[in-house]
C-alpha cells in the first residue's frame, strides 16, 4: 500500500515510520525544507533506538528506511496514494486548505 503523510514534524515523522515498518510505501511531504531534510535522519534515529532496545533487527530497520521517500511537493508526494495521513499544525484554516488542495489533485 502507499501511504502519504503531509507534515513532517514529531508526529507526521513517526507516522511515516509506523507506516513504513507496517510495510507500506511511505511518501512524505511538508512544505518546510528544514523538515523535509531531517525526516528520515529522525526516522533512522529512532529505529537505531529500536535495535539497541532489540525491538528490530538492522535488516527490519534498513527495510522500513528504505520504504520511506522525501518529496519536494505535495502533488508528488500524493500521486497514486492509497491513503494520505495529515499531522498539519492543528489549525483548522490550514487543515481545510490542504484537504482542499489534496481533494483537487
Amino acid at each position: 500500500m502507499r501511504v502519504t503523510v503531509v507534515g513532517l514534524g514529531t508526529i507526521g515523522h513517526s507516522l511515516a515510520q509506523m507506516f513504513a515498518m507496517g510495510g507500506c510505501a511511505v511518501r512524505c511531504y511538508d512544505p518546510a525544507p528544514a523538515a523535509r531534510s531531517s525526516c528520515r535522519s529522525r526516522i533512522s534515529a529512532n529505529l537505531d533506538g529500536m535495535m539497541t532496545a532489540e525491538l528490530m533487527t538492522s535488516g527490519e530497520a534498513e527495510s522500513a528506511l528504505a520504504r520511506v521517500a522525501v518529496f519536494d511537493s505535495l502533488v508528488s508526494a500524493v500521486r497514486g496514494a492509497a491513503l494520505v495521513c495529515e499531522a498539519v499544525l492543528e489549525e483548522l484554516a490550514l487543515k481545510q486548505a490542504l484537504f482542499a488542495e489534496i481533494e483537487s489533485l
